[in-house]
């Protein structure tokens, strides 16, 4: 019996109140676009997912974080296949300049944090689900303070609601999202620290205007100080032109305090950098002493089209130091179809593809935050419209169609029922000094599940198409 079933008997205003007093009261809220404080649109019940596609996501990520700092160790391919798309993306093509610019510059800091979210949606292969990789995140990835609590709710309500509670309960996987990530944190401090940084040195989260999403980053930003006693200062790229200021040694403060890590929680996206103050502070923050997260190096490693050269025949495997055939066998069969769209023959087959067949496909740019992509008509007169060398800001992503399931969706204190489908984040993080070329420290910190109503295309949490969720085990 779906889950959703066994609520039927509760009355729709007493669970709505219920749901959402517990959502307010223990922190899964939002800022809405008026100033207000709201809860965060999430699911009254888990979402099914395969245990086994869970565990496969999560052990593959250890993999990734090798495979990911082994491209670390090579910017000048990098930089080689990013190209064409810088030439496409101004924006890509700023971000390349400025890493350019700081590879003529001297090494202040060889750490980098890289905290990356994997993202997956099942794909039905032969009647059998299965993960496919959607995107790595490698800046902002968002949720891994608020992610860990629908968890909760999803407990409490089967407590509350449900007969067969503790058999309920016992299929939402535990979820360490929250406390992962700071202890990466407090890691990178610690390590800063050892190598001559001040005992009181401090996180830098740079942040957006008028953040919508504050909460998801003061539990990051809490979990610091209270599990490590470490304190965190909250900045935009603007403000850091009048409070920061640079050593000759590139040692970086803030209103006096020496900042030991930067966390980026924008700068992913054109708008973040609307006049050369906010590209001048990224430029300013990049060549410092503090270590970041990500550097732009890392930041690049995310663009769209670097997952499409690595998902590539052969490529992958000029990464595998370090990484055994079964771990990279795991990795390629996460792998859905993804192919390039500049100015070649392979570009123009690709392209011709998505013409004939626009079910099949989806256009992704080189943008992060949720609501890019195109589909369907979209994206046919997006390829339509652009020349060939337009089309190299752009990749092209096999469509996934995940299987759906019956759940409730609470978003501005209403109930909307529907059949959803999800997306799987895994939170990854990797410590490494790319002069000594070692891993100081890896892990795995966590999950997130979001969902959306099965006929919505496109699009995040914040952004306001997707709900926050968690899985139950099947």
């Amino acid at each position: 019996m779906a889950l959703v079933q066994e609520l039927r008997h509760v009355a729709e205003k007493e669970l709505v109140d219920l749901a959402v007093d517990w959502a307010v009261v223990h922190g899964i809220t939002m800022r809405t676009r008026e100033g207000t404080i709201d809860h965060a649109p999430v699911t009254l019940l888990p979402t099914p997912f395969p245990q086994s596609q869970l565990e496969k996501a999560l052990a593959a990520q250890r993999t990734l974080n090798r495979l990911l700092h082994n491209l670390r160790l090579k910017p000048e391919y990098i930089l080689s296949e990013l190209s064409a798309a810088a030439h496409a993306d101004p924006f890509t093509g700023r971000l390349l300049g400025i890493l350019e610019e700081c590879q003529r510059s001297p090494l202040h800091q060889s750490l980098s944090l890289s905290l990356h979210r994997t993202d997956y949606m099942l794909h039905d292969e032969a009647g059998v689900p299965s993960i496919r990789q959607v995107e790595i995140n490698t800046i902002s990835a968002a949720f891994a303070g608020l992610g860990v609590e629908p968890r909760r709710l999803h407990r409490f309500i089967f407590e509350r609601f449900t007969a067969d509670s503790a058999a309920n309960a016992q299929r939402l996987p535990p979820n360490d999202a929250r406390t992962g990530v700071a202890m990466a944190f407090a890691t990178a401090v610690k390590e800063y620290v050892s190598r001559g940084g001040q005992d009181d040195a401090v996180v830098l989260m740079v942040v957006q205007p008028g953040e919508n999403n504050r909460f998801d980053q003061r539990m990051l930003e809490f979990e610091l100080w209270e599990s490590h006693r470490i304190s965190m200062r909250r900045h935009t790229l603007a403000e850091l032109s009048t409070v920061a200021s640079y050593g000759d040694n590139g040692t970086m403060t803030v209103n006096g305090r020496e900042v030991a890590l930067v966390y980026y929680r924008a700068g992913y996206r054109p708008e973040d950098h609307p006049t050369e103050i906010e590209w001048c502070a990224r430029t300013n923050i990049e060549k410092s002493r503090a270590i970041k997260c990500p550097s732009l190096l890392d930041h690049l490693i995310g663009a769209k089209k670097m997952q499409q050269v690595l998902a590539g025949a052969g490529a992958l495997e000029t990464l595998s130091d370090q990484v055994s055939p079964d771990d990279m066998a795991t990795i390629r069969s996460t792998f859905a179809g993804l192919y390039p769209l500049d100015d070649t023959p392979e570009g123009d087959m690709a392209a011709a593809n998505a013409l004939n067949s626009p079910e099949k496909f989806v256009l992704k740019p080189q943008r992060e935050g949720g609501g890019n992509n195109l589909y369907d008509e979209e994206m046919q007169a997006e390829l339509k419209r652009v020349s060939p060398s337009e089309r190299s800001g752009y990749i092209l992503m096999e469509r996934l169609y995940p299987p759906a399931y019956p759940n409730l969706i609470l978003r501005e204190s209403q109930i909307v029922e529907g059949d959803v489908v999800s997306e799987l984040g895994v939170f990854g993080f990797c410590l490494s000094d790319v002069k000594t070329r070692e891993i100081v420290v890896d892990g795995v910190a966590g999950h997130l599940l979001r969902s959306k109503l099965r006929d919505v295309l496109d699009g995040g949490v914040a952004s306001g198409r997707a709900v926050l969720d968690s899985p139950f085990l099947t």
